[in-house]
């Protein structure tokens, strides 16, 4: 894989020569960045010459894609996908298939490393953003007959729908008794009832 290396070993004499390098040893560690054919020479007592050659060649890393950055609500779950290898390993969480569901409670840095049909592996990550939910808890009110009390839901800068009724407003006056909800959809999508 490119990046890595390899040692070269060729049989003893008295004279030997790894080309290209021009290194004079029985062995060599070689890190080519493309297919390389390697030219081993000896050359015994007598003089005479022979050659061998080795082909080191290099495969590139696989193109590893994560996908994009995304966001959650609290509580939610978010599926998260990698391409570009045979195999998969997820950190955290130890996952080897290349498609896995996560629910982190804050903000994780997913990696994956993705390893080829060759053997080759490299690497990617994405980031996990946990957005709040509204907080909205009502107690139960009495009212007295004739009059009025309102339901306020908080959370400004929501949006809001009240039922029954359909209101959009944060508050709602209300004078019969009964029961009432309200969706609250926060800046960030994030909704609660």
């Amino acid at each position: 894989c490119i990046g890595k290396s390899v040692t070269l070993s060729g049989n003893a004499a008295p004279s030997v020569n790894w080309m290209p390098g021009n290194q004079n040893t029985t062995s060599i560690t070689v890190s080519p960045l493309v297919t390389t054919n390697y030219v081993y020479t000896v050359t015994s007592i007598a003089g005479c010459i022979n050659r061998d050659t080795v082909r080191v060649t290099v495969n590139p890393l696989p193109l590893v894609n994560a996908g994009s950055d995304l966001s959650i609500c609290a509580g939610g779950t978010a599926s998260l996908t990698a391409t570009g290898g045979v195999s998969y390993s997820w950190s955290p969480g130890g996952q080897s298939s290349a498609s896995i569901y996560v629910s982190p409670v804050t903000q994780t840095t997913y990696s994956v490393t993705a390893t080829d049909a060759n053997g080759c592996s490299a690497s990617d990550a994405i980031t996990v953003n946990v957005n709040p939910v509204p907080v909205v808890n009502f107690a139960p009110q009495l009212l007295c007959l004739g009059n009025t009390t309102v339901l306020d839901a908080g959370n400004p800068g929501s949006t809001f729908v009240w039922f029954p009724g359909g209101e959009t407003t944060q508050s709602i006056v209300v004078s019969d008794s009964g029961h009432y909800d309200v969706e609250v959809t926060n800046a960030f999508g994030c909704l609660t009832t």
